[in-house]
């Protein structure tokens, strides 16, 4: 039940992230898509940017657009049960998904958040947020990360998990 409480929020704190005034369309219209559907997503420890804490290769899959918001599901190369949704309005993407499905003595389960917006065409930098759920319920091993998205241009993308 905490759990189901926790994704309503964390679904309302990322619908709540494309109503700021402050985020405008860039002059090119940037789409998870288009010129290819595969991305590289390198992670560093927040304050050390020259510490690299892992690469990922990232697919996109568009699966719907509502007014000015495209949706999209996604999924990593890295791990075996990690994907899930993303959402982009202009140059703003957010990207959710639960991983490590398993049961283990520590954890139920982990979710990450990605939240970055385009710097250039093909090109974006952000945040990358993960954590574990414990067999108890609470919150454990929260990691934050600053996140740089390249496109790759290709579209050979793995299979979907």
């Amino acid at each position: 039940m905490r759990t189901r409480k926790f994704s309503r929020l964390l679904l309302l704190i990322i619908i709540s992230s494309f109503s700021s005034p402050g985020h405008s369309a860039p002059p090119y219209s940037p789409d998870l898509v288009t010129g290819g559907k595969k991305w590289k997503m390198t992670t560093y420890k927040d304050g050390e940017p020259v510490v690299r804490r892992g690469k990922q290769i990232i697919c996109f899959e568009k699966t719907n657009t509502v007014g000015s918001i495209q949706y999209y599901q996604w999924w990593s190369s890295f791990f075996d049960h990690d994907g899930g949704v993303a959402a982009q309005k202009g140059d703003v993407v957010v990207m959710y998904a639960s991983f490590f499905p398993f049961e283990d003595e520590k954890y139920r389960k982990g979710y990450v958040g990605v939240n970055w917006e385009f710097t250039n065409e093909g090109l974006g930098a952000g945040h990358f947020t993960n954590f574990k759920i414990s067999k108890d319920g609470s919150i454990a091993s929260p990691s934050y990360l600053t996140a740089q998205l390249k496109r790759l241009g290709n579209n050979d993308c793995p299979n979907k998990p």
